[in-house]
């Protein structure tokens, strides 16, 4: 299991939203000049991401705004998108193209069916996620740190 520390933004009866706190170890990584996720970090300037993560409804009135929450989640959710996102354009691009240069003999035409194929790839990665993203959030597990969980009704007064 993967975690991450976030605060919460806003309660449902059934979803938190929450934002991300924890900032990228970028700078201890051996990799740092060649890895994309430490240049989009850097290009980021550190901006925070907005997550919707699914709770029982009955946990609900256990959270407020501003608590900090550890957000876990399996190892294969990460892989499993980064292989959607990153392979399926550029699987759908090749192929595109394959198919274009057995039907025609102009570069220019191939070049179109490869960038029309790279498209493609990015409308079904888009398609995909949306209808993904409760599943995905269902799987993400929220557990509140920095204070105990009360009984539902207790007011909670914050040092």
């Amino acid at each position: 299991m993967m975690s991450e520390v976030a605060r919460v933004l806003a309660v449902d009866k059934q979803h938190l939203w929450v934002e991300t706190l924890q900032k990228s170890t970028c700078n201890s990584c051996s990799a740092q000049k060649g890895c994309g996720y430490g240049l989009m970090n850097e290009a980021a300037h550190q901006r925070r991401n907005h997550l919707k993560v699914v709770i029982p409804a009955e946990d609900s009135c256990h959270y407020q705004v501003d608590d900090k929450v550890q957000l876990q989640f399996p190892e294969h959710l990460l892989v499993s998108g980064a292989l959607l996102v990153y392979l399926l354009p550029l699987l759908s691009m090749l192929a595109a193209g394959a198919v274009a240069s057995y039907w025609f003999s102009l570069e220019g035409e191939i070049v179109l069916a490869s960038a029309v194929g790279l498209l493609l790839g990015f409308v079904l990665v888009w398609w995909r996620s949306r209808g993904q993203s409760n599943i995905l959030a269902a799987q993400v597990r929220v557990t509140l740190s920095g204070r105990a969980k009360t009984a539902c009704g207790d007011i909670i007064h914050s040092a």
